[in-house]
């Protein structure tokens, strides 16, 4: 409609545009968000099962490899105790998958909510044509996505750098300590460093966020043209509107024209 009549995109989607673009699966997302929520909760199971896990999975360790030699050669063996190490290894995995499952089911109702189209799910020829893929190649969209892609190199490789420069000493003071106390220390550093660069990708998705939002409103942006077709659409359109109280007027007339004979005062 834009395209045919001239005019410009300026005006702000209606309430009925959005509806339909919702209906349609055209909401607002970041994938920066849905990342971030993901990674920090991730992590932060991490920091609170960490512990819990890491005994759990040392006792699979132990159990895994305190094998007879005679259970070694004995292939029924081998698989029950396989099957003991990995029931064991998923009850130790089992509270932290369920945080990353739960963060990655319910981070997108950080914008735009949770919902499912079928509308969305049919292919579109226009998809497959070369020129619009070359259009949003170069487009300012693609433009963005460069743009964050080097801004979350720039970041985390920052937020690395201070973390292994906070961490150094510590690190290198490991060696000088037995098995145990060394592996509760790189657990500790490992964790606490995951956390660190997580946090570092909240805060591309804190820019993503807004523009997300403005770019899905810019799309759906209307005409001033297509704002009054919208209105005549569900409104109704003036002439036909014109036309039905004209027959509703005629309809009632006659009705009072045939009611006059048997009336006892006419007005």
């Amino acid at each position: 409609m834009a395209e045919e009549t001239g005019q410009e995109k300026t005006e702000e989607p209606t309430p009925r545009k959005l509806e339909k673009a919702k209906e349609e699966g055209q909401i607002a997302r970041s994938k920066e968000l849905n990342t971030t929520m993901v990674l920090v909760l991730g992590a932060v199971g991490l920091l609170f099962f960490g512990p819990w896990m890491a005994e759990r999975m040392n006792h699979v360790a132990l159990f895994a490899f305190s094998l007879e030699r005679s259970a070694a050669f004995d292939t029924s063996v081998m698989a029950n105790h396989l099957s003991a190490s990995a029931y064991e290894a998923a009850l130790a995995l089992a509270p932290w998958l369920v945080i990353v499952l739960l963060a990655a089911l319910f981070g997108p109702m950080g914008l735009g909510g949770w919902m499912f189209s079928s509308k969305s799910l049919v292919p579109k020829l226009n998809r497959l044509n070369p020129l619009s893929g070359l259009k949003r190649m170069f487009s300012a969209n693609s433009l963005v996505e460069l743009i964050k892609s080097w801004a979350k190199v720039l970041v985390v490789g920052f937020m690395a750098w201070m973390v292994l420069g906070f961490y150094f000493e510590d690190a290198m003071s490991l060696l000088r300590k037995d098995v145990e106390p060394a592996v509760e220390g790189s657990v500790h550093i490992i964790i606490w460093s995951v956390i660190f660069l997580c946090l570092s990708t909240a805060l591309i998705a804190i820019a993503d966020v807004p523009w997300q939002i403005y770019s899905h409103t810019k799309k759906l942006r209307m005409t001033l043209q297509e704002i009054k077709d919208e209105y005549k659409e569900s409104e109704g359109r003036p002439e036909v509107k014109g036309r039905i109280r004209q027959l509703q007027r005629e309809v009632a007339q006659r009705r009072m024209m045939a009611d006059v004979p048997t009336a006892d005062v006419v007005i």
